[in-house]
């Protein structure tokens, strides 16, 4: 497996189909490792492209993990990751979702959707180390983004949670420092369902980790904005006097819109 950074958006998949450490690459992006279990299928139901991924527990809950392995046992600088998730209810019991792991493989640090809605992340015995105040949103995407600095003297971890999932500021940030309970590498991510309530179900889109920075969100451009002279005077452009008079379409931008948005063109 590469170094970070790698990506997935189940984009490569089937619908209805159990992702697979061997049908996860292709154009979904950097497959994953290794897969546990076979309730993670692919959806199109509810995705933010073409496909997500569905984890749906039965009444017998069984694990069912995505892995990257193989990063490079990275020490002493901060792995990124974040993921794109919808959860239309809060799990029963706390559930275990996210893990940095060493090469070993043990935990380095976890991530926790929490009965009540926040999330947590705990160190390597599960003992907490920050928690949201605001909860998730349900029943939308929203984006979560998690650092670790591994390290057993210096260790430091910040989580970072958008309800408003293409936004670029959080919801909730929080961060702390100084830790001497994190394994001393990061080696490997996994993510998914351990010990998950029985019958929860959520879904996974536009997975990715990273070793440079935060990664944000992966929303397109916004909207092209302008005010130009001649629209604000006419209510819309003419063509130049050398263009065919069939070349744009006027734009009708009158003060209900107040000429933000460019809204059509025609050629």
């Amino acid at each position: 497996m590469p170094a970070p950074p790698l990506a997935n958006n189940y984009e490569g998949g089937t619908n209805g189909t159990a992702v697979s450490a061997a049908n996860s690459g292709g154009a979904s992006g950097n497959a994953f490792t290794s897969v546990d279990g076979t309730l993670a299928d692919y959806h199109a139901a509810i995705a933010r492209g073409s496909l997500s991924v569905r984890i749906a527990q039965t009444a017998t809950p069984a694990s069912s993990r995505m892995y990257w392995a193989s990063l490079g046992n990275i020490a002493g600088s901060n792995v990124y990751f974040r993921a794109y998730l919808y959860v239309p209810a809060n799990p029963a019991t706390n559930l275990n979702w996210f893990e940095w792991r060493t090469s070993t493989p043990t935990r380095s640090a976890a991530v926790f959707i929490r009965t009540g809605g926040t999330l947590r992340i705990t160190d390597d015995a599960l003992a907490s180390l920050v928690e949201t105040t605001s909860t998730i949103a349900l029943n939308q995407w929203i984006r979560v983004e998690f650092r670790i600095l591994p390290s057993t003297t210096a260790g430091e971890v910040e989580l970072r949670l958008y309800n408003d999932p293409d936004s670029t500021t959080a919801t909730d940030t929080k961060v702390a420092t100084g830790l001497t309970t994190l394994a001393a590498t990061v080696d490997a991510l996994r993510f998914g369902h351990t010990s998950a309530p029985a019958n929860f179900v959520n879904y996974f889109d536009e997975v990715a980790v990273s070793t440079s920075g935060w990664i944000g969100p992966t929303a397109g451009a916004a909207a092209q904005k302008g005010r130009p002279d001649a629209d604000l005077a006419a209510g819309g452009w003419t063509p130049t006097p050398s263009s065919p008079s069939t070349l744009y379409d006027k734009i009708d931008e009158s003060a209900a819109d107040d000429a933000d948005y460019i809204e059509a063109t025609a050629s």
